[in-house]
């Protein structure tokens, strides 16, 4: 399991109330922490089967075992592009340190999921460079 999981579930039901400008922000980090670790389960499962039944398993059980996991990457994509809106939507009158304020909303809750939402996108920006750069290297390679 990862912390950062862990971590979105705990500080979403930490500060569940406390996000009057969106209050769907808190239930974002819960559900999609607990989105993340069920994944993460599923996924070690499959691969715990796939060692189990060996090179013997047939290409139908495999497949059976990744029906599993495309319900949830559908959710969890979806679920992201949810949680994106309600996040950027508030960041212009998001007010941290007012609580009676009705654009209040917790600084740790609000900047945590607002970083970690930009550090995904951040990661996908490498990741992309980094496939581009080995394409490349490939391609030059073979030359």
């Amino acid at each position: 399991m990862s912390a950062v999981p862990i971590a979105m579930i705990v500080i979403g039901a930490l500060y569940l109330d406390q996000c009057p400008i969106e209050r769907y922000i808190p239930i974002y980090l819960i559900v999609a922490g607990s989105s993340y670790m069920l994944r993460t389960i599923i996924s070690a499962g499959e691969a715990y089967y796939r060692r189990s039944r060996g090179p013997a398993s047939s290409n139908e059980e495999q497949q059976q075992c990744k029906g599993l996991s495309w319900p949830l990457n559908l959710f969890i994509i979806g679920w992201f592009v949810a949680g994106n809106v309600w996040i950027f939507r508030a960041r212009s009158q998001v007010d941290m340190f007012d609580s009676r304020s009705p654009y209040f909303c917790e600084e740790t809750l609000y900047l945590f999921a607002y970083w970690l939402t930009n550090v995904s996108y951040l990661l996908l920006a490498l990741t992309c460079c980094c496939a581009c750069c080995a394409g490349l290297w490939a391609c030059i390679s073979k030359n």
